[in-house]
């Protein structure tokens, strides 16, 4: 008897278990484990692809733009647009093609605003704005330059021999002077002079003297 109730102990227990055999599907909480399914939910790892959003870092590429700090480099072209301090020669032109620059010059008769272009590629030269002179007071010329009144408009000369600059102070009648080309002096300079009147104006001379001997100044156009 002990025997057999113990059997029908064994029996009747794997029944009633049977009868909730799906029990076993308790083993389907394993199923939970299928809730490491959540480790699927690692795919929100793949949101880590959101570092992706690092390579918004690739926005770094706007310092890129800091390249246009390169326009600085347009300052090296105002370096060279300096005007020279003193009313240059014709030639000799070191600022950039282009560049106009003013200068109030005294000259034998009166202060005169001139106006100067760089022009040129290769050679660069100095040419003067048209500035019509004084009829009153021909054969002007401004002290130290070459600046000189011989027509209708002032002139700069170009070339690389160009006619000296007049004397700065009037010359006297038989004062030696190098007339000619190849750096002699302007033929006719203009300068002002006193009368009893008042204020006039005298032009000299400079001839070349056709014999072959030394020029001198002499009176072209007396104290008016």
């Amino acid at each position: 008897m002990p025997f057999v109730v113990t059997a029908t102990l064994v029996g009747s227990a794997a029944t009633a278990c049977g009868g909730e055999t799906d029990s076993p599907g308790t083993a389907a909480t394993g199923g939970v484990g299928g809730s490491g399914a959540t480790g699927g939910s690692g795919a929100t790892g793949g949101s880590g692809g959101t570092g992706a959003t690092g390579g918004s870092s690739g926005t770094g590429a706007t310092g890129g733009a800091a390249g246009g700090g390169a326009m600085g480099g347009s300052g090296g072209t105002d370096g060279g647009t300096a005007c020279p301090p003193t009313m240059p020669m014709a030639s000799n032109c070191t600022v950039d093609a282009g560049v106009k620059c003013s200068y109030d010059v005294e000259c034998q008769g009166g202060k005169h605003t001139f106006v100067l272009t760089c022009e040129g590629t290769t050679y660069k030269e100095w040419t003067l704005a048209p500035q019509a002179c004084d009829p009153k007071k021909p054969f002007d010329s401004c002290a130290n330059t070459q600046l000189h009144c011989s027509g209708t408009n002032w002139t700069l000369p170009q070339g690389t021999n160009p006619p000296s600059p007049c004397p700065a102070t009037l010359p006297s009648p038989g004062d030696t002077c190098y007339s000619g080309g190849f750096g002699g002096v302007w033929e006719f300079c203009g300068y002002p002079c006193s009368t009893a009147g008042g204020a006039g104006w005298t032009v000299m001379t400079c001839p070349y003297n056709l014999d072959g001997g030394q020029s001198t100044w002499a009176v072209s156009s007396a104290c008016k």
